[in-house]
């Protein structure tokens, strides 16, 4: 089989499969457009050549290793790009970066401006990706807490509030979007919402950081990391390579408390 038929129909299983067009483009097509000839049969050697032109240990070789070995499964090719993928992790926040939620509060009491006051809730009380804004059924939220991402990085997904009064508390059943230009690429919308929050020159933390306060709240909410990934829109295995230092102290408190509280525990003389 060709490369061109290949990826042909590989491209119309992943979108019925629910994967969002978005997610087509920016995370497979960019590496299944490294083939250096579309017209050549698709074959184990051709894909590993592919693979190896991406820059070892990044996130370009991780995702190319993830795509051709999704691909060769799918058409039926004996190719594994394992041992291949290099030892990238995603970026972990750190505590420092991650604002409180007195502190997001207090930046939404201070905004002005009714539409961005209106983003930083929806991104603090549903974790969304910043340009994921322009994706929601604002008109169910007139409706329901429920909020559904129609699409985005990973397609369709409904979210839950955390904390859920913030639903009520940052009027977020009145939607109402910034002035700007929405119809371009999602990297280009989420700058342009952020550039306008640093233009405010008041110390405001970056978006990103609202969404990763979002993932440690529902921890601390009992959520299991799975249910909570699954809100945020990325895989249970990413959200941990994210989180571990907050999973792994949730972990350990739990067990400390118990230990220390069970019937029977040493005494201190």
């Amino acid at each position: 089989m060709k490369v061109k038929e290949a990826i042909e129909l590989f491209r119309s299983d992943i979108l019925a499969r629910g994967t969002g067009e978005t997610t087509w483009q920016t995370d497979y097509l960019k590496i299944l457009k490294k083939f250096p000839d579309f017209e050549a049969q698709l074959s184990p050697e051709l894909m590993h050549e592919v693979l190896i032109s991406t820059p070892p240990n990044t996130k370009t070789r991780r995702r190319a290793a993830m795509v051709l070995g999704r691909l060769s499964k799918f058409i039926g090719i004996e190719y594994d790009p394992t041992p291949y993928k290099g030892k990238y992790s995603p970026k972990r926040p750190t505590p420092r970066e991650i604002p409180d939620d007195t502190q997001i509060k207090g930046i939404w009491d201070s905004l002005t401006n009714p539409a961005y006051r209106w983003v930083w809730g929806m991104i603090a009380a549903y974790g969304i990706r910043p340009h994921e804004v322009a994706h929601v059924d604002r008109q169910s939220l007139t409706r329901s807490s429920v909020l559904w991402v129609l699409d985005g990085k990973t397609g369709a997904r409904r979210v839950r509030p955390l904390h859920p009064e913030w639903f009520d508390k940052f009027k977020l059943y009145d939607p109402i979007l910034p002035d700007l230009n929405w119809n371009r690429k999602n990297d280009a919308i989420g700058h342009a919402i952020g550039r306008y929050f640093a233009d405010l020159k008041q110390g405001i933390p970056a978006l990103y950081n609202l969404r990763h306060a979002y993932a440690i709240r529902a921890l601390r909410y009992g959520l299991p990391p799975k249910v909570t990934a699954k809100m945020m829109g990325h895989s249970p295995i990413v959200h941990q390579e994210i989180y571990q230092l907050w999973i792994d102290e949730d972990l350990i408190a739990g067990e400390y408390d118990r230990a220390v509280n069970r019937e029977g525990r040493p005494i201190a003389p």
